[in-house]
Parts: C-alpha cells; sequence; structure tokens
C-alpha cells in the first residue's frame, strides 16, 4: 500500500455510518481516505513524508458543512458596524456613535427587530440627527432601515411600486417614508446606490472569512448567494487554494426572465472548479415573520404575512416543473405555512428523480410534515439558532408576537421532521447567526442558547439528539446536496475532508461550544490547525 500523505492518530473516529467497525486514526492519499484502524495500522502505512497530526484522545468525524449561508453577502456586509450585540435601541445609537464612514456612507448589519419593542421600526427612533447616508441590515437580511439622507441619495419617495408583491418601501400616514425597506427589491433602491467595496478588498473580505469558518470545524458550505461578483470571488480564491468547498445556489427572483432558466442549467453543468461547483437554484417563496412578509395561511396579529413572493404562484411551480426538468435541483426559501404547503405540493407533483430541498420551513402544518415524509426527493434545511437566539421564552418577541400561540407550538419542527425520516440539513443562514457549528448543535440539542443555562427551552419537544447534530452537519447536508461520493461520512476511497474537535460530542450539550477544534482537513490538506 502507498505511503499516507496525512495520518490523523490517537483519536475516536465517528465514520456516520451505522455498524462500521470503531477506529482509532485515519491515513489519507491525496485527497481520499487511504484507511482507517488503529493508530499502529495507520502509522505502518505512513512515512517520512507523512504528515502526523496527533489528536491526543479527541474526536475526529466527517468535515462539518454549512448548508445554508450567504458567505459572500456576509462577508461584505461584515465592513459595516456589527449589531448582533445591541439588544436596546440605546445600544444601537452607541454602536452608531463610534462608526466611521466609509467612502461617506455608514453600514450596519445584524439589527434585531426586537430592539424596537413591537413598534414599527423607523430610522428616526434611533437618530434625527445623523447627516451622512446610513443603511442597516436587520439580522434577517429581508428588511433595513435607511435614514433620510439614504433615501435622498436613492430618490426614494415611498410611492415606489414593485414587481412582486411583498417588497415595499414602508411609510407613515402622512406618504412619507419611515426608513424601513422591506425585501431585496426595495432595499436594493438604496443598495444600488451605495459606495461598493473594491475587488482586491472584496477577496480580502471572503478570504477571512472563510478561515474563519474553517477555525470553527466546517470543511464546506452550501452558499444562496446572488450579488454580482459572487462566482467570480469563489472562483479566485478556488484558483488560490481556498480551505473550503463551495456549492453555490443561484437565484431565479419572480422578476427574471425566462432565460434564467438557461443560464442556470447551464452552469449546473459546466465544470465548476477544484472545490466549488454550481449545484442547483435558490427560489424565495416568501419573506419573514418579523417582516410581515411571510406567506400564513392565516394573517399575523397586524393582519400582514399574506402574500407570496410570486404573485401567481403557479408560476412558480412552472419554473420549479422546469429547472426539475432540465435536471436542475432548487432549494426554496419557504418560512410560513402557506409557503411550505404550495412548494411541499407543487415538489410533490414532480416525480421526477431530481432531489429538491425546502429551506427554513419556520412554521408548518401537520398534514405537510406528514406530505414531506411521503416525498422521497424533497430534503430540508433548517437553522435551529433563528429560534434559540431571536425568539423568547416568554413570548415576548417580535416574531412569536405576530405568530401567535398556535403557530408557537409548530415552530421550527426539527424533531418532528427528524422522527419523520426526513433529511434535515443543519445550517446558520450567516450572517443572519453565528456560523460557529458547535453553537448551532448545542442550541439544536437544547433548544435554547447554550451559553445561557437559566434561560428555559422554546419547544422543547422539538430538541434533538447529539448524533441527530451530528448528521445535520455531516451526512445529511451530502443527502440534500445529492451527493453519493461518500461525503459525509469517512470511509475508504471517499473524500478526505474532517473535522476534529477535543471532546466528546456526545456529552452535555451546553460544552460544546467551548470544545476547541483541534484541525480541519480539506481534500487531504490541514486547512487550520490549533
Amino acid at each position: 500500500m502507498a505511503d499516507a500523505t496525512l495520518a490523523l492518530i490517537n483519536g475516536h473516529v465517528l465514520t456516520q455510518v451505522d455498524d462500521a467497525p470503531t477506529a482509532e486514526a485515519v491515513a489519507v492519499r491525496g485527497d481520499r481516505v487511504l484507511a482507517l484502524g488503529t493508530t499502529a495500522e495507520i502509522l505502518d502505512i505512513s512515512g517520512s513524508d507523512t504528515r502526523i497530526v496527533d489528536l491526543a484522545g479527541g474526536t475526529l468525524t466527517p468535515g462539518w458543512v454549512d448548508a445554508h449561508t450567504h458567505v459572500v453577502q456576509g462577508a461584505l456586509m461584515s465592513l459595516g458596524v456589527d449589531m448582533n450585540g445591541c439588544e436596546t435601541l440605546d445600544d444601537v445609537r452607541r454602536a452608531l456613535d463610534g462608526a466611521t464612514p466609509v467612502d461617506g456612507w455608514i453600514r450596519g448589519w445584524g439589527l434585531d427587530h426586537n430592539v424596537f419593542e413591537g413598534k414599527a421600526p423607523t430610522f428616526d427612533a434611533i437618530s434625527e440627527s445623523i447627516t451622512e447616508p446610513v443603511l442597516i441590515r436587520f439580522y434577517d437580511a429581508h428588511s433595513s432601515l435607511a435614514n433620510r439622507a439614504a433615501l435622498e441619495a436613492a430618490g426614494v419617495s415611498g410611492r415606489e411600486v414593485f414587481e412582486h408583491g411583498v417588497a415595499r418601501v414602508v411609510v407613515d400616514s402622512a406618504g412619507r417614508p419611515t426608513g424601513h425597506l422591506l425585501e431585496e427589491a426595495a432595499i436594493h433602491l438604496v443598495e444600488s446606490v451605495a459606495p461598493a467595496p473594491n475587488p482586491v478588498m472584496a477577496k480580502a473580505l471572503l478570504r477571512e472569512v472563510t478561515e474563519k469558518m474553517a477555525s470553527v470545524g466546517l470543511t464546506g458550505v452550501h452558499v444562496m448567494d446572488d450579488l454580482p461578483g459572487t462566482v467570480e470571488m469563489i472562483r479566485a480564491l478556488d484558483e488560490d487554494e481556498s480551505g473550503l468547498r463551495f456549492w453555490v445556489y443561484g437565484w431565479v427572483q419572480p422578476d427574471h426572465p425566462a432565460e434564467r432558466v438557461d443560464e442556470l442549467a447551464a452552469l449546473v453543468d459546466g465544470p465548476g472548479g477544484v472545490r466549488w461547483r454550481y449545484a442547483g437554484a435558490k427560489l424565495f417563496m416568501d419573506g419573514t415573520v418579523e417582516g410581515g412578509t411571510a406567506w400564513l395561511c392565516h394573517p399575523d396579529v397586524y393582519g400582514e404575512s399574506t402574500h407570496p413572493s410570486w404573485t401567481d404562484p403557479q408560476r412558480y411551480a412552472n419554473v420549479v416543473r422546469e429547472l426539475s426538468s432540465r435536471g436542475v435541483t432548487t432549494a426554496t426559501h419557504a418560512i410560513g405555512d402557506a409557503a411550505v404547503h404550495h412548494c411541499v405540493r407543487t415538489l410533490a407533483a414532480l416525480g421526477d428523480g431530481v432531489r429538491h430541498r425546502l429551506e427554513h420551513l419556520e412554521t408548518v402544518c401537520p398534514e405537510d410534515l406528514i406530505s414531506i415524509a411521503a416525498a422521497v426527493d424533497i430534503a430540508t434545511s433548517m437553522q435551529p439558532t433563528h429560534c434559540t437566539r431571536y425568539t423568547r421564552a416568554d413570548e415576548a418577541d417580535d416574531w412569536s408576537r405576530r405568530m401567535g400561540r398556535d403557530r408557537i407550538d409548530r415552530a421550527w419542527p426539527v424533531a418532528e421532521l427528524r422522527d419523520l425520516g426526513v433529511t434535515v440539513a443543519l445550517g446558520s443562514d450567516w450572517p443572519v447567526a453565528d456560523f460557529d457549528p458547535r453553537i448551532v448543535m448545542a442550541d439544536a440539542q437544547l433548544r435554547r442558547p447554550a451559553d445561557r443555562r437559566s434561560d428555559p427551552p422554546r419547544q422543547p419537544r422539538q430538541a434533538i439528539s447529539a448524533r441527530q447534530a451530528l448528521d445535520g452537519y455531516t451526512t445529511h447536508p451530502a443527502a440534500a446536496a445529492g451527493l453519493t461520493d461518500g461525503t459525509g461520512t469517512i470511509v475508504v476511497g471517499g473524500p478526505a475532508d474532517f473535522t476534529a474537535i477535543d471532546g466528546d460530542l456526545s456529552g452535555p450539550a451546553e460544552r460544546l461550544p467551548e470544545l476547541p477544534i483541534i484541525a480541519t482537513v480539506v481534500a487531504g490538506e490541514v486547512v487550520y490547525e490549533r
């Protein structure tokens, strides 16, 4: 047997393959797994040129993959003021007080709807005196706040009409824009006049983010971006031997021309790169609960969230059918119960053997859970920290306030879907929530923030096991992406993608975020080592 190029020894190997023999070491040749066995056996096939990583009793798992990120968009947002820690309007004001304009503009991201304490968001509630243009993304990434200077720079009047129904420039009783911009078409009015980072800076930001992702154990991400230059930035990193694997899902929006289907089909059929490929199409069936743009079977308490993103939902079904007939898998953002219902009916009727995905599923009718399980070609992708970090146990948060008791009880049904045998890939939706998989896996088991031990759980019956949480970052992202080459497992001949962590993943979930990452390996290369 040829010498290994890499050996990971003295560990506890979780192969994610049922009934697989136990192993304490893995040998790699090139980008493939060469052998599993005891440390002595693996050292026997190692040579003087073999790189040795001593796990010293740590745990080795298949590489962790975040099944839903906006890595390029998030990297570019990181130029602005990070408001993820702001819990009150005073916190937001203090964050802006220390902000330095970049090219004349102040940018921010991660703003929590809950800082407005149930009142309609307006920029004047934060400040009426900032003279520079300001544009802040809410944490849901589906809405923003702009001040008067930014609105004036973009020529926003409040009388704008959008081609698809849920986008809106919010106005007050006098018809004046409040600064609240709902959904991408409205946000783009201001975004399009704000200065963009130069390509060199953008690439540097993306590299920094991907290095941070590797440092928390991520070996790959499913990229749900469609910003201009997304693929070019990923390709540039790939040519520089980027550490992560990227699966890219290009957007199909309601206002896109029919030719967009041809473009995406060609991209999916294209060669991709060494560590990236076009994996499919991303569509939006609705918006968000907090923005009042989700599609619910019954209106929220404010009478909102009653419409889909597609003015004609049947056109969505036609587009998905056309994509599927071309062999293009789809991933559809569906948050509200009506959105999920329409998507399930659409996908279940295809029956052509192409794998499709539903993203988010924040509230689902019980009968649709059964329908998802019955449709073998439907996978799901969910983000437990959206529940644990943005809703409150006392239901005083904006999501719970809008939804009401019956839908709160049906929120983020991760355990129910797993119990029904459904593929449930986990992720962060970064920059919506922290991309550290240890946090997501811990919160998914606890149904509360792992770092807040006194915080009661949200819908505790939806808590999942440690094994199921690990599935959500290994075998299930692979299944959701339709991969059958051993990705998500550790098997001889499979991809040499690993995450090594110093501790026991089956231990107390509260401790999981504190366990150090020993090493992250992608395609047989150590891309991070502590």
